[in-house]
């Protein structure tokens, strides 16, 4: 779909966003997530900006989503507000009395917002770049899901992109469900990506395919559907070595979430364990 030109529906959208306020977590200086002050169903659907890759997690974003569910979040101060450039960016996608729940990523240069219809329901996501490292990487995102994507196997699948401007990435909602043990990659995924790999064999490399590059728990989403979705695609790659992905994967998740174990890769690595 062609991007839409960002700016042209009435700046009154933006300011309207500001409207309800926000509730800023974990509190309001350096807040990481921003929810809409809004109906309770609206509040319960922005709470999917967060997939929890962690047990404590988990048993977080439920008991939040509880709170949410019978008005909770109302009783907790007004927070920050979003910068007004992600604001005016996304407003003009924004359908008619919706609003959006942001998350602020580890890269400064980089705002994740969650769209949400007036009803509740999640309408898509947004991805503003507010610094031209993060303005690149966005472009190289878009081009690896118009490029590379196309050629994943199933089960694995990638957001489809609804629109995009410099800076500025709108891509599908990926219906996902939690993960109990997100650090262990399923078999059928692992096989999936090695196919992935293969279809991107240079004729005279065979050693040198297609790579998402940022496998990890947290872009790996299980969907309603059964499938298994990739995201976050700017660091993709036409001539990764063999097993990059898997092993992209297995580092990060023992990196941030301790699984699996430093001997289990090690094993992994001559041949033994279940790794």
């Amino acid at each position: 779909m062609k991007a839409e030109q960002l700016g042209e529906k009435p700046l009154q959208q933006t300011v309207s966003l500001l409207e309800g306020g926000w509730t800023s977590l974990p509190r309001k200086e350096n807040a990481r997530w921003l929810l809409p002050r809004a109906h309770r169903s609206v509040v319960a659907s922005s709470l999917s900006i967060y997939q929890p890759v962690t047990l404590k997690g988990l048993a977080g974003w439920k008991v939040a989503r509880m709170l949410a569910a019978v008005g909770g979040f109302q009783a907790l101060p007004r927070g920050g507000t979003p910068p007004t450039e992600v604001l005016a960016a996304l407003a003009p996608h924004l359908p008619v009395g919706g609003t959006m729940a942001i998350s602020r990523g580890v890269n400064p240069g980089r705002t994740v917002a969650l769209l949400i219809t007036a009803e509740g329901r999640l309408h898509s996501v947004g991805k503003v770049a507010t610094d031209e490292p993060m303005r690149l990487a966005l472009a190289k995102e878009v081009q690896a899901l118009a490029t590379l994507a196309p050629h994943l196997p199933k089960p694995l699948v990638a957001p489809e992109v609804l629109a995009h401007d410099d800076g500025v990435i709108l891509l599908e909602v990926v219906d996902w469900r939690p993960r109990l043990r997100p650090w262990q990659m399923p078999e059928e995924v692992a096989q999936a990506l090695g196919a992935f790999f293969s279809k991107g064999a240079h004729k005279n490399n065979a050693l040198a395919g297609y790579a998402h590059g940022d496998c990890a728990p947290w872009n790996l989403f299980w969907t309603a559907r059964g499938s298994w979705a990739l995201l976050d695609w700017e660091h993709a790659h036409t001539d990764a070595t063999p097993f990059f992905d898997l092993f992209h994967y297995a580092v990060m998740a023992h990196s941030l979430l301790g699984l699996p174990s430093h001997q289990a890769i090690l094993e992994g690595l001559t041949g033994r364990g279940a790794f």
